[in-house]
């Protein structure tokens, strides 16, 4: 939506670009039909009965002027701008939050201080920056999951053997609950008919990483392991380290899952998010981590908060 501009009737009156009269007008959307600008995107939107939006010719160049324009910045993207009057915007949000539904904007509304019945863009450049910001943080909560599971997974092998999803022992060392997340039913459901241990590993849910760093480990996987599969690790007792990791990946847990539902996690710490994954994936490789700061850009969304 951002990038769009908006065209409506004031007073009664089609408005024109550039004083171009609506004959000329009419013509040159045929011609701009024929030969779109690159991407395709209309940017022009015109009123319709029952206030809904309808796409007209993509935009020329040049800018609508209009009585009380108001001119929207992507929190994101300065240089996108949506020039719209006071009904267009209002129709826009009407629109697109019986899209979305009353239900989840009035999330984003409290959080930018706007009424129940008030319409706002503010509501709208918060979504959107949620929707940014967590698909910017899922590419790196996906490198560090990957590069905690193979952590655990050396771990696990160091003790069990390079096959341990078939280690009788290893089962048999998991809980098996009758309620509740079930670290054995995962296992046996994750190995389905797979003879590899790397076609395993993918398939095993996160929790199940989460679940091997419970205490009921330490004696024979973290005790003897746990500085070897995450040797950059700082002072401090094997059960120390072993506790803090698990709270950690438990809170990226949590993170993610709000994502993938598309749930907001505008009101959580995510710098302080973004530095646990940092930290998780440092105590394995430094040097990957290192790479990580480089390509991410979650960062950057995060402090563009609208």
């Amino acid at each position: 939506m951002i990038g769009l501009l908006g065209s409506v009737r004031v007073n009664g009156v089609e408005p024109t670009v550039h004083g171009t009269p609506r004959g000329r007008q009419e013509q040159s959307c045929a011609a701009t039909k024929k030969n779109p600008p690159k991407g395709g995107v209309f940017k022009r939107l015109s009123s319709v009965r029952g206030g809904r939006l309808s796409p007209t010719c993509p935009a020329t160049s040049g800018r609508m002027f209009l009585h009380n324009v108001r001119e929207f910045k992507s929190p994101l993207n300065p240089s996108r701008r949506l020039e719209m009057t006071v009904a267009t915007q209002n129709a826009i949000v009407a629109a697109v939050t019986r899209s979305l539904s009353p239900g989840r904007m009035s999330t984003y509304k409290a959080a930018a201080g706007i009424a129940p019945g008030d319409d706002d863009l503010r509501a709208l450049s918060l979504y959107a920056w949620n929707a940014e910001v967590s698909g910017a943080l899922l590419s790196v909560l996906h490198i560090c999951e990957v590069v905690t599971r193979n952590a655990v997974a050396d771990a696990i092998a160091a003790v069990y053997g390079a096959a341990w999803p078939w280690s009788p022992g290893f089962e048999q060392s998991l809980s098996n609950p009758q309620a509740g997340y079930n670290p054995r039913n995962d296992l046996f459901k994750s190995k389905g008919s797979y003879i590899s241990t790397g076609k395993v590993i993918p398939e095993l849910t996160m929790m199940f990483w989460v679940h091997m760093f419970t205490r009921r480990f330490d004696h024979r996987i973290w005790d003897p392991h746990l500085r070897l599969v995450l040797p950059h690790l700082g002072p401090g007792s094997v059960s120390h380290h072993r506790s803090q990791t698990y709270q950690k990946l438990d809170s990226l847990r949590r993170l993610r899952n709000r994502i993938a539902h598309h749930e907001p996690i505008l009101n959580r710490n995510l710098p302080a998010d973004l530095k646990t994954i940092h930290d998780l994936i440092k105590v394995r490789c430094p040097v990957t981590e290192r790479w990580v700061s480089t390509i991410e850009h979650a960062s950057t969304i995060i402090a563009a908060k609208p």
